[in-house]
């Protein structure tokens, strides 16, 4: 029996768990969990181009795991620090520069970073 290189091993997992984290959106948006919460985000109304480009995304951050640094740190811990990066790029670049809904999405509501950090980090491990 053949195993899966460690690249495709990755890029397989970075996949998976953008799904998961990208159907877990969904279902706090449609179950009204967000609006709940006083948080404005929502589910785009095209959400299978939405969700495609998440799920790139996710293979190709999970292809950090294969760089060797932080060897010493189990991978679960190594995935939450990469979990960090999308994250980082949505506070302090697209919702502020692309969405115009400031630094760390904060007029969509106080929540919004904690929530944006819950995903990103959800992804990691």
């Amino acid at each position: 029996m053949s195993r899966l290189p460690p690249f495709l091993q990755v890029i397989i997992a970075g996949v998976i768990a953008s799904l998961l984290t990208s159907l877990i959106f969904l279902a706090f948006d449609l179950s009204g969990v967000f609006t709940g919460l006083g948080i404005l985000l929502s589910a785009p109304p095209d959400f299978l181009p939405w969700l495609g480009i998440r799920l790139m995304y996710g293979g190709f951050f999970a292809l950090l795991l294969l760089v060797p640094i932080l060897t010493n740190w189990r991978l679960w811990q190594r995935g939450l620090l990469f979990g960090l990066i999308p994250a980082l790029y949505l506070f302090l670049w697209k919702w502020p520069f692309v969405q115009n809904v400031g630094f760390f999405g904060m007029k969509l509501g106080i929540s919004v970073p904690i929530t944006g950090l819950f995903f990103s980090l959800l992804w990691g491990p």
